[in-house]
């Protein structure tokens, strides 16, 4: 089976938002994530709040997971 890495992972925020529809909100649902076999060890899962006076490249943050097998 697929685990969400985010909820698997201690050095998550828990309850963080991904969708900001380009303002920059954090506080909007966490609706992206990665998913991975529970063979792998969830190192760590992060969401990429990088923007550039004011611009957001997506609507959502991404995110991103280290994987350790």
């Amino acid at each position: 089976g697929l685990e969400d890495t985010w909820s698997a992972t201690t050095t998550a925020v828990k309850g963080t938002g991904t969708y900001h529809g380009f303002n920059g909100n954090e506080t909007g649902g966490r609706i992206d994530g990665v998913f991975a076999h529970r063979e792998f060890t969830v190192v760590s899962a992060a969401i990429d709040r990088w923007h550039k006076e004011d611009r957001y490249p997506s609507d959502h943050f991404p995110v991103e997971a280290v994987l350790q097998h």
